[in-house]
């Protein structure tokens, strides 16, 4: 697993978290594949991944920690939040799919950047420039086509569309959090702690919902493996090493090839068609990306 140390941080960083957002990028097809409950998912994605943080807590162990990372009663606290966050996010995400359609649902949490940009400006006091601005809308754009998103006024649709904006919030507020947390943690404590909290969060939301926890067949034993090792373990990790060498705003605009990935994804996997509306969105996109990337120099 990578350094936390690199002769080229951001060149690094930058590759790091843009292969990050493609290993996140099978988590829908998981879901698709796996037979347990919305909720349950993120909480196997989550619980599985534990083991896997906690040896690479282990193998760091020694090594000497950064001048800045004194650890207090509000570090970990921030740690502990990031944690909520990510369950909150994830739990509301999978659970605006049954009220909404997965393009709107997908479409909607990817609106996280502009909250990203205005946390990241509040509380940070990162400078956002006009060509930056640009960037962002041209991404946000490209993954409106890309999912093919569409607003209808039903009661239903228009509560799983609130549903997914709150996710969009949640997972804003992560991304904050984690990037907070990274002046303090090591990527391996952040994906350990997050590991843990999470399922704890959702626990009693299953119960709630008396969801189907228990996969009932191998292929849905291995859709919960795979979203954690995947997804989590290196798609997770990868992005939480990132952002500690990034901007917050970049790096969040940035995980928007997360749906360019999909979009590729379904075609290769489920065999749906590249349309025309499609490969505008994946340009724009694309461009968005190295827009925001030249704006943030």
């Amino acid at each position: 697993m990578l350094s936390e140390v690199s002769a080229h941080p951001s060149r690094l960083a930058l590759l790091s978290l843009i292969l990050g957002a493609m290993c996140i990028a099978f988590a829908p097809i998981f879901v698709r594949l796996a037979d347990v409950g919305p909720v349950s998912v993120v909480a196997w994605r989550l619980g599985l991944s534990i083991p896997f943080a906690l040896i690479w807590c282990w193998r760091i162990r020694h090594r000497p920690q950064a001048p800045h990372a004194r650890r207090g009663a509000a570090a970990y606290g921030l740690l502990v939040l990031s944690g909520v966050f990510l369950a909150i996010d994830l739990a509301l995400w999978h659970i605006a799919i049954h009220y909404t359609s997965v393009a709107n649902s997908t479409f909607i949490l990817n609106l996280a950047p502009i909250f990203v940009t205005l946390g990241a400006w509040a509380l940070f006091g990162e400078v956002i420039g006009g060509g930056f601005l640009l960037a962002l809308l041209a991404a946000i754009c490209g993954a409106g086509l890309l999912v093919r998103a569409s607003f209808d006024v039903s009661p239903r649709d228009l509560m799983g569309d609130f549903i997914a904006l709150a996710a969009a919030i949640f997972y804003a507020g992560y991304q904050l959090t984690v990037k907070h947390c990274r002046r303090h943690f090591a990527t391996a404590h952040i994906l350990a702690g997050t590991a843990i909290v999470t399922p704890l969060v959702l626990a009693p939301v299953i119960v709630v919902m008396n969801e189907q926890v228990l996969p009932r067949s191998l292929q849905g034993w291995g859709a919960v493996l795979g979203i954690a090792l995947i997804c989590q373990v290196f798609g997770q990790g990868l992005i939480t090493w990132a952002v500690g060498h990034l901007r917050a705003n970049l790096a969040s605009v940035l995980l928007l090839v997360q749906p360019v990935t999909a979009a590729w994804l379904a075609i290769l996997i489920f065999n749906e068609q590249m349309s025309l509306s499609r490969f505008i969105g994946c340009a724009l996109v694309l461009a968005g990306l190295v827009l925001a990337r030249r704006a943030s120099r």
